[in-house]
């Protein structure tokens, strides 16, 4: 008897607990992701980037902006910045109701715990009531939590729970927002981090390039093969230590060398590396993601999932170029200055191989470029990793000019690398001169051109692309 009164008691009171623990709509200790397509895209983030609290129980949540391309605004207005999200800008709580600033409907009430049934003004400015339409037990991202419903007579509707938060947010006349993933408890889909991008182990191979360009006669440009040896992580910090055991080096005098590093470190800090700041962005963010102190470089950050199921964040606003702005506009409302030059700090991640490209200018004339080729990751190559006969004998092709073929010799597929995307055309031909296969490049950096059903032989490949006309030999052997 004892035992049994015991055990009701427990019941009593973890009942009671769960009664008293708050309904919050949003922790400002994570991010929320939200999709909406149903899928797990991401599309928008929200989250609480200052608290301020306001009296007992009283708090303002300033929450996160993001940036719109604006291709037909007046005045020359390339881009608007500071645009709230769906949320508004700021939300407040206080007396167990929240309240939303909203950029179209000024304020929105909500009570998380109101009864089923109970009835509460939903938007002052028109008026509209709400109610609760029901609290369930519903799986939320893998878990079971209690839900709330809101509806109104308008057609809004509103979902969240006692463990998730924000759910569901639509406002009868706008998108769709459904929750897909929470930052900082792990669940859902989340934007990878520093660790997940570039996600290299010891006994791993990487390929790089770089370029460095210059109206002066100091261009340069160098490929590096970089064994990893040893990983080392820490917060907003991580280090490859290794050993290249080629690289090639064509300075700007034209004099072409090879080299080794017994010792090479590669290190990746959110404090110093330009590219590795949109990783923390959120989707439509304006990033800084390098530049001078007089002149920084600023970014959209776009999120996305590509063809082959990969996390990736871009620069992407209007064809791949960057934006630049002076230090005193960033905060404004609209932003006038247009891009500056064609390849203004563009950068593209993903999480397959870390950072596939990225450039910063520091002038009209002046341009470094940084491009990840391929890498061999757990044994499967990904990308393009040369052999060690592209570094000591075909490499040498590359002097000759931007444009160069490889394998050489090859068997099925033969790449096309180039040092910048070009446009035009390409054709294979025979020793008599008959064409044999053609196609368009597909203004990238590299392209691969099925040759397989080629016999072995010499061919010529035959380009006419921006950069004139281009030829180089190449052969067939099985």
């Amino acid at each position: 008897m004892k035992a049994r009164i015991l055990f009701i008691t427990l019941l009593l009171g973890t009942a009671t607990s769960g009664l008293t623990q708050d309904w919050a709509l949003i922790n400002p200790a994570y991010r929320y992701n939200y999709t909406t397509d149903g899928t797990d895209t991401i599309r928008s983030q929200i989250r609480v980037v200052q608290v301020d609290t306001l009296g007992p129980d009283s708090f303002r949540y300033d929450l996160n902006q993001i940036a719109q391309r604006c291709l037909s605004c007046p005045d020359s207005c390339n881009l608007h910045v500071g645009i709230p999200q769906f949320l508004g800008w700021e939300g407040q709580v206080a007396n167990g109701t929240w309240y939303f600033f909203n950029a179209n409907d000024g304020t929105i009430m909500i009570k998380p715990e109101a009864a089923v049934g109970e009835p509460w003004i939903f938007r002052p400015s028109d008026n509209t009531e709400a109610t609760i339409l029901e609290v369930s037990a519903q799986e939320v991202l893998g878990n079971i939590d209690s839900v709330r419903l809101l509806t109104t007579a308008m057609g809004d509707t509103v979902a969240w729970s006692k463990d998730h938060g924000l759910l569901h947010w639509h406002i009868h006349y706008g998108e769709r927002y459904m929750l897909c993933g929470i930052q900082g408890l792990g669940i859902g889909r989340s934007i990878p981090g520093l660790y997940d991008f570039f996600r290299f182990q010891p006994g791993d191979m990487v390929l790089f390039r770089r370029q460095s360009v210059s109206m002066y006669p100091y261009s340069s440009s160098s490929w590096e093969r970089f064994h990893i040896q040893e990983r080392v992580e820490q917060p907003g910090n991580l280090k490859f230590i290794g050993y290249s055991n080629y690289r090639y080096f064509n300075g700007h005098s034209g004099v072409v060398s090879y080299s080794t590093m017994q010792q090479r470190t590669w290190t990746l800090d959110s404090a110093t590396t330009d590219f590795v700041q949109p990783i923390y962005s959120s989707p439509n963010e304006v990033v800084r993601i390098g530049g001078s102190l007089w002149q920084p470089e600023f970014m959209i950050a776009h999120h996305g999932i590509d063809s082959v199921g990969s996390y990736v964040i871009h620069s992407g606003t209007d064809e791949n170029r960057g934006l630049f702005f002076w230090p005193d506009h960033v905060d404004g409302e609209c932003q006038s200055t247009p891009p500056q030059y064609p390849s203004t700090g563009t950068y593209y991640l993903d999480s397959q191989l870390g950072i596939r490209y990225f450039n910063q200018a520091t002038s009209p004339y002046d341009a470094s470029h940084f491009w990840t080729i391929g890498a061999v990751i757990s044994g499967d190559t990904i990308g393009t990793v040369f052999n060690d006969d592209f570094f000591l004998g075909g490499i040498q092709e590359i002097a000759q000019g931007s444009f160069y073929i490889h394998p050489n010799p090859c068997s099925d597929v033969l790449f096309i690398h180039t040092e910048r995307p070009l446009d035009g055309h390409w054709k294979i031909m025979g020793i008599g001169g008959n064409i044999l296969g053609n196609g368009q490049f597909t203004f990238d950096i590299e392209q691969a051109v099925d040759v397989s059903s080629l016999s072995d032989g010499i061919y010529l490949f035959d380009a006419s692309t921006s950069l004139g006309r281009i030829s180089r030999r190449f052969t067939i052997l099985r």
